[in-house]
């Protein structure tokens, strides 16, 4: 990181700093920020952190851009460590344009903890919409439970990024008692509000969502229908099969995916007979794809079907297989064995490749 972002966190106003005089050992410490060897950067902000002083707070977010990742930490937790001192400049961090930096904010939030709540809470309701939608997705990604009821006030925001933000928030905590909301904004018009919702109600698993999302299948954006389609095979509601299995076959490929892994979820042998179908497709991608939702369905069939698969000149397909029959397990060695007796070439090398890698598991285990 240059120092060009280091100059664009905000800095002690001149009247402010006229105003502030620090003993001298606190002046002294200061002047040792600007150090180049990081390890006495890093020791300065911790001692910095220690005094509580608010005047300080300035200064060690400054060092929330420093090109060493030490001592971005270290100010982030001396900041932390200030508690409700820190908070509002620490939230004002998460709106910086480096990624960086606004890791480095969310970081000392998580270490204030409790004592930063009332600034987000603030935040989240106010007027500021940067500071908004930074506060908005702290809550969630911070897991601040107790957001719950502000980040459903916030799903009716006036802006969009806002909302989707809030729908993200709550499916990050898990809200069910929220349910009820995000299916009002599965109808909302913004694509990716619409998409956050239904990514946050595959999160939250409850099937009294099935239905809304079965109809989020025919939204008019590919982006939905794909979440919808996860969402369905994470709830993992047998009536979404027939409505995945034409996705599946037809339309969009980031759809198609998410319908076929979806399928794999659901584990149903009317999916499992779709599945199989497209171990031959002429994409590669969605073979792969294939081969990832029979692994996660299991059972023998899938497996013999991998088997097939050891052979293949696409050395990616072949891959693909190999290590989606090595993670059956020991139930896969007897099968291997048989396979690999009537094998040659590709085939028996796969095969072979697989057992081997199933032995040492196997010792590894042992």
């Amino acid at each position: 990181m240059n120092d060009s972002a280091l100059r664009e966190l905000p800095k002690p106003r001149r009247k402010e700093a006229e105003a502030v005089s620090f003993d001298p050992e606190t002046t002294a410490l200061l002047a040792r920020l600007g150090s180049p060897e990081w390890q006495e950067r890093v020791q300065v902000a911790e001692l910095l952190g220690e005094r509580q002083e608010p005047a300080l707070v300035r200064h060690l977010v400054q060092q929330l851009a420093a090109p060493d990742f030490r001592v971005r930490r270290a100010a982030a937790e001396a900041l932390g460590h200030m508690g409700a001192f820190a908070a509002d400049e620490l939230l004002g961090a998460l709106t910086h344009k480096s990624d960086l930096v606004r890791q480095s904010a969310l970081a000392g939030l998580r270490v204030a903890e409790k004592a930063a709540y009332p600034a987000l809470f603030a935040a989240a309701r106010g007027k500021q919409v940067t500071r908004r939608r930074a506060a908005i997705e702290a809550l969630g990604a911070l897991r601040v439970f107790g957001s719950v009821a502000i980040l459903k006030e916030c799903l009716l925001d006036p802006d969009a990024e806002s909302r989707w933000r809030a729908a993200a928030a709550l499916g990050e905590l898990r809200a069910l008692q929220a349910v009820p909301e995000l299916l009002d904004v599965l109808l909302d018009d913004d694509d990716q509000v619409r998409w956050a919702a239904a990514t946050a109600l595959g999160q939250l698993g409850d099937r009294l969502a099935v239905e809304s999302l079965l109809g989020a299948l025919q939204d008019s954006s590919e982006g939905v229908r794909s979440a919808a389609a996860w969402a369905l095979g994470e709830i993992g509601d047998a009536r979404a099969i027939f409505s995945l299995t034409p996705l599946a076959q037809a339309g969009a490929p980031d759809v198609r995916r998410a319908a076929i892994l979806a399928l794999g979820k659901l584990n149903d042998p009317v999916g499992q007979a779709v599945v199989l179908a497209l171990l031959h497709d002429p994409s590669t991608e969605l073979r792969l794809v294939a081969i990832e939702a029979l692994a996660l369905m299991g059972g023998s069939e899938g497996l013999r079907a991998l088997l097939n698969l050891l052979g293949e000149s696409d050395a990616t397909v072949r891959h693909a297989a190999l290590e989606a029959v090595v993670g059956f397990g020991h139930t896969a060695e007897a099968p291997l064995k048989t396979y690999l007796a009537r094998s040659t070439g590709w085939a028996a090398t796969t095969a072979q490749e697989a057992l081997d890698r199933l032995w040492r598991e196997r010792r590894r285990a042992a």
